[in-house]
């Protein structure tokens, strides 16, 4: 895992995101979308190029099984209950 200093990293809560890209590169915008706001907070891009992107992809699918393999299976709309705005 890379190391940083903890001084230098901000948190930040993510459940809204988008995703565009063109021919050279992949944008992943992320957000807050807070009940009674009529649009979500935007508050971080990424922009990265399609084989970081991917990768981006294969590591986050290796945890998520890692997840789920520890705590269950992670439901997502609409059986969760949860309602995503679309």
């Amino acid at each position: 895992m890379a190391k940083f200093r903890d001084n230098t990293l901000e948190a930040k809560y993510v459940n809204y995101l988008e995703v565009g890209h063109n021919s050279f590169e992949f944008r992943l915008d992320f957000g807050q979308d807070l009940e009674g706001e009529t649009e979500p907070r935007l508050h971080s891009r990424l922009i990265t190029n399609p084989v970081y992107a991917k990768n981006f992809l294969e590591v986050l699918q290796v945890a998520i099984n890692a997840y789920e393999r520890s705590f269950g299976r992670i439901l997502t709309p609409p059986e969760s209950g949860i309602e995503t705005g679309s």
